[in-house]
């Protein structure tokens, strides 16, 4: 039971890091994180939220630049109308934990008023992954590292204000990854017990680097790549099907499409539930860490400490403290939950 070590792949977008290169045992701090990899980027979100549940593991990180041809997603958060009382409109970017922003309206505020307030709050998060513009009320929302990531960033706007409507335009249009040749080069010869990947438009290249590392000859390097998405029944079904794997953990989450809510059903962003599922099985699998809060032990004290002994222990009542509810109606039912697990999909959900 070596120590754990997770391995990060994901999108810088400033910083000093260098593109491709290795960063090994990134300190635990948001300082040294945004200095190497910019506040918003893919990387520094990834990181934040291992720490969230696990400050214990060292962290690697291999950051890559955004694709010279990629192009980043965008959609958009409407209002429309004069408001003809007070009131308070709640926008959701990406997590509901993390970027979330109550709006308050006064009666007499026109969309564009009610539009830069929502820029403005958006704007004045450093560390969420967009950037926005409002156009009379119509605010426009780009992911801001480019490429197919950004296409599962989550968009919602609630409350009821009279006078006043809103809309959601889906996230999309995001394309062209940066290039994966020679990606794990700079590994050779590293265990990684979890790899964060959250490009889910390419689980190959990750499979193709994990899976020969399984009772590889002579050394132990094997591991798990973990990875989030979200989509329909049939197709999270299609997709556990084609990459049902050992070595692969893919979390799959309703696609929700609303008026006003446009994302997964558990309204977190799929890298930060991808790289909390690695915090967590790390930690659990550290001699000796205090995992009272991540299993639900009625049996012995030792349940509570991490080890391999741990490794027994089922993950289906797991805690999941930094995630929000699934909203009534907007999750799988119990058979299309048994079938997803059938073709190798993890589902997270409401106790």
């Amino acid at each position: 039971n070596q120590p754990q070590k997770i391995l990060v792949v994901g999108q810088k977008i400033s910083g000093t890091a260098t593109a491709g290169a290795l960063v090994e045992n990134v300190q635990n701090n948001n300082l040294t994180v945004n200095t190497l990899f910019g506040a918003r980027s893919m990387v520094a979100g990834i990181i934040r939220n291992i720490r969230k549940v696990n400050s214990v593991t060292q962290i690697d990180v291999i950051s890559l630049a955004d694709n010279g041809s990629g192009v980043a997603a965008a959609g958009a958060i409407a209002v429309v109308g004069t408001a003809t009382e007070a009131g308070t409109l709640t926008v959701t970017v990406g997590s509901a934990l993390d970027h979330q922003y109550d709006i308050a309206v006064t009666s007499g505020d026109t969309a564009t008023v009610i539009g830069d307030a929502i820029e403005a709050a958006i704007t004045a998060d450093t560390q969420v992954p967009v950037t926005a513009v409002n156009t009379t009320g119509s605010v426009a929302i780009t992911a801001a590292n480019d490429g197919t990531v950004g296409n599962s960033i989550g968009l919602r706007i609630e409350g009821t204000v009279a006078g006043i409507t809103h809309s959601v335009t889906v996230m999309a249009s995001g394309a062209t990854d940066p290039s994966f040749t020679g990606l794990f080069d700079v590994v050779e010869g590293i265990r990684y017990q979890n790899i964060v990947w959250p490009y889910t438009a390419d689980l190959t290249t990750v499979k193709s680097f994990i899976d020969p590392r399984f009772n590889y000859s002579g050394r132990i390097l094997d591991g798990r790549a973990n990875v989030a998405t979200h989509d329909t029944f049939a197709n999270l079904e299609t997709l556990g099907n084609t990459h049902n794997d050992k070595n692969l953990k893919i979390i799959g989450d309703l696609k929700v499409a609303e008026t006003s809510y446009k994302g997964p059903a558990m309204l977190e962003l799929g890298y930060g539930k991808a790289a909390q599922d690695s915090g967590i099985r790390a930690l659990r699998l550290t001699d000796g860490a205090n995992i009272a809060s991540l299993v639900i032990a009625n049996m012995g004290s030792l349940d509570r400490f991490g080890g391999k002994a741990i490794a027994s222990l089922p993950y289906f009542n797991t805690p999941l403290a930094y995630m929000p509810l699934v909203e009534a109606g907007d999750g799988f039912s119990e058979d299309e939950i048994e079938d997803l697990v059938t073709a190798g999909i993890s589902v997270w959900g409401n106790n």
